[in-house]
């Protein structure tokens, strides 16, 4: 038994707003990283486009693909957009946090009791790196659930409720 929760049409609006407003700012940099030879901005070019990757193309692509964004099952969930399925016996606890502005969003963040173990699976250097360094600061194991296809608080019910019938079950294998 699994259920799938697809992206939003709110993805497919980000991915192509996101390039767009970022072509002039990054066209400039990569002419002045030219013009001047000043190597240290090929450094921002390369986390410029990690994040642009990160943020709106990786999750579009995802889209056109007909991958969904969290498949939730009785032995793990899978966060794909962050590339990670998670057993649910390593899962310690789940939360849902609202953060409210001109607009409201809502995260899942998952606390995992060994984050190095899924962590080490990213096959990406600089992303393995920049997870590993800032796991002190922020969680990994987190999904906007303003990204996924409807109602938030239904989602994260869903969630809930697989986290707690399964997270104490062991499966052999």
């Amino acid at each position: 038994m699994q259920t799938e929760f697809k992206f939003g049409k709110f993805t497919v609006i980000l991915s192509i707003l996101i390039p767009l407003v970022l072509f002039e700012p990054f066209s400039k940099m990569i002419g002045q990283a030219i013009q001047f030879h000043e190597y240290y901005w090929y450094l921002i070019i390369l986390f410029v486009v990690q994040y642009v990757y990160r943020i709106s193309i990786k999750p579009l692509f995802l889209m056109i693909c007909g991958v969904p964004a969290i498949v939730v099952a009785s032995k793990s969930i899978a966060l794909n957009e962050r590339g990670y399925t998670i057993e649910w016996s390593d899962v310690q606890d789940i939360d849902l946090i609202v953060t409210e502005g001109r607009s409201t969003s809502y995260t899942l963040n998952i606390k995992v009791k060994e984050p190095w173990k899924y962590i080490s699976q990213i096959k990406n250097p600089v992303m393995k790196y920049y997870r590993w360094y800032m796991l002190e600061y922020y969680n990994p194991f987190t999904v906007s659930l303003s990204n996924v296809e409807g109602d938030s608080s239904e989602i994260y019910g869903t969630i809930e409720n697989y986290y707690h019938n399964y997270h104490k079950q062991e499966w052999a294998d």
